[in-house]
């Protein structure tokens, strides 16, 4: 029976056997490759598309998050523990004002509206995003 071959493999050793080419390759990517989630690549955008979905007028929580699924045709899901963190965030930054309205459902809801520092704020988000992507895009499409 074959032995593992290297230590350095996660959950391998000399004195086990080996494990299938697949499983050692699965092992290492896992320990050293993290998976980029749909999350994990939401982190640092999610200021810039509440703050563009907040450009049509006030909205609360629910919607905002619906509107970012919708429009990215569920490309991008917005959870409840991103969201109101950042939305509480931005309201201390200026960014956004809340207050408490009527939902389209008659109920009770909190409303937040884009401040003039948030419209600049979304200006500054959109050029940086827009250089980002294109550097990325730059590295990934090269020849």
């Amino acid at each position: 029976m074959a032995r593992c071959p290297e230590r350095t493999i996660p959950g391998c050793h000399p004195s086990k056997p080996a494990l299938p080419r697949k499983s050692w390759y699965h092992a290492w990517t896992e320990a050293h490759l993290p998976a980029k989630t749909p999350n994990a690549l939401l982190h640092g955008t999610l200021d810039a598309l509440i703050l563009k979905t907040l450009t049509a007028g006030p909205r609360h929580g629910y919607s905002i998050a619906k509107f970012i699924e919708d429009a990215s045709d569920d490309a991008v899901v917005v959870e409840e523990g991103s969201l109101y963190p950042a939305l509480y965030r931005m309201e201390r930054r200026g960014w956004l004002e809340a207050e408490w309205g009527e939902s389209e459902l008659g109920r009770r809801a909190k409303l937040y509206r884009l401040t003039r520092q948030g419209r600049a704020q979304l200006s500054i988000e959109t050029e940086t995003w827009r250089l980002f992507t294109a550097g990325v895009s730059k590295v990934l499409f090269a020849r």
